[in-house]
């Protein structure tokens, strides 16, 4: 891997509750990105969530029952060279246009560039460096910049996705089933994708240092003959591990390695056949490492959860089977070794949450339900030291 050849620029990136995006370096340069226009009229809500590498701002607009508009801004900073380099932005989400079945997206600049050029706009001062704003990866779209107006504007659709990245290409309609397990990370300054094919058959990974340009896919197992397998990955700082379920035995395999900064990955252990209670059928396996470096394992059935101490530690042992096993079935690790796990179906309500207290066989706390909201699939589980957070798509 090279190494930048000049010094470096400091960016500084700043999100307000109503939709302005402000970019500015420390060499003077700056340019802001006010409120996205052009969604259906009406009063439209605004939300931001943020962190130090991720920001989403949120476009909501209700018209009577009806959801007019959903739309999401995401920002999250690029990485080249194990630095960050740059925001990568990407707008996605639905909105109703009514007959006409399109819209126009337009992202309104505070300012006119000092140049335009090859889907680039520049801005700049007397100094010799330059702010840039960059649409090339969208250009499919045909995007248009008017610089009166200093505007940069989409047609969309009901359903769009502006300025997507092609991270890998599969022939599996099942190719990240699912997917409330975890199919991607970040680790050792790179991003890594997990998903499926049938031909060739097995799981696979690519990986990216930014996100923008990605390695061709690696097969990790042969397993998913049918295209159509369970499988888990979990990611713990450099170490990576995946369960898959061989869709035709429907036995388990694992297997864990090490994440490498060039894109590789040192395998500790070749796939492996094990886990489960002899003569179980396992299908769709969840897997998790705690905080004291526990392995735990269960799976979309009702044979209960599964741990080793550590990778090394030899078999897998049985610590019980909470009462909430159902179709889709999480683990969250939580402090002090214990473990959390979430279990609904997409067509049961309402969601059920317990924990694993980490003392023994059985030790799972009362079952707790959730409110009563039917879930298409699990999004997200906040990874919080002593409480879970639950969040789905509501069945629409």
């Amino acid at each position: 891997m090279g190494k930048a050849s000049s010094s470096s620029i400091k960016h500084t990136y700043t999100f307000y509750p109503n939709g302005t995006f402000v970019a500015q370096d420390d060499r003077g340069n700056s340019f802001a990105v006010k409120r996205l226009q052009g969604l259906p009229s009406g009063t439209v809500v605004t939300a931001l969530r943020a962190n130090s590498t991720v920001a989403i701002q949120n476009y909501l607009l209700i018209l009577g029952s009806q959801t007019a508009a959903n739309i999401s801004v995401f920002y999250s900073i690029r990485h080249q060279f194990c630095q960050p380099a740059g925001l990568k932005i990407t707008i996605s989400g639905r909105s109703n246009w009514g007959s006409r079945g399109s819209g126009m997206i337009s992202l309104p600049f505070n300012k006119s560039p000092i140049s335009i050029a090859s889907g680039r706009a520049w801005f700049g001062n007397k100094s010799s460096v330059r702010l840039g704003f960059d649409w090339t990866d969208s250009l499919s779209m045909n995007p248009s910049f008017e610089g009166k107006s200093q505007t940069l504007t989409y047609s969309v659709g009901a359903d769009f996705v502006i300025d997507p990245v092609t991270a890998a290409t599969s022939d599996s309609q099942f190719a990240t089933l699912e997917s409330h397990n975890m199919k991607a990370c970040y680790s050792n300054g790179r991003y890594w994708l997990w998903f499926t094919q049938t031909s060739p058959s097995g799981l696979w990974w690519a990986s990216s240092s930014d996100g923008a340009s990605w390695s061709s896919a690696t097969r990790a197992t042969w397993i998913a003959g049918s295209g159509m397998v369970h499988y888990a990955i979990w990611c713990d700082g450099t170490t990576v591990y995946y369960q898959a379920d061989d869709p035709t035995t429907r036995k388990l395999w694992w297997r864990y390695g090490t994440l490498n900064g060039d894109g590789t990955i040192s395998w500790s252990i070749d796939d492996t056949q094990d886990g489960g209670p002899a003569g179980v059928n396992i299908l769709g396996p969840t897997i998790a490492v705690n905080s004291t470096g526990g392995i735990f394992w269960t799976d979309m059935s009702i044979y209960g959860v599964y741990a080793k101490k550590s990778a090394t530690s030899g078999s897998w042992y049985y610590i019980g089977l909470p009462s909430c096993l159902n179709y889709d079935n999480v683990l969250v690790p939580l402090t002090s070794g214990k473990m959390g796990l979430v279990c609904g179906s997409w067509n049961t309500t309402p969601l059920y949450a317990t924990t694993w207290s980490g003392s023994g066989l059985g030790s799972w706390s009362p079952v707790q339900a959730t409110s009563a909201v039917s879930c298409h699939f699990l999004l997200a589980l906040g990874r919080l030291p002593r409480r879970l957070t639950v969040a789905c798509r509501p069945l629409r």
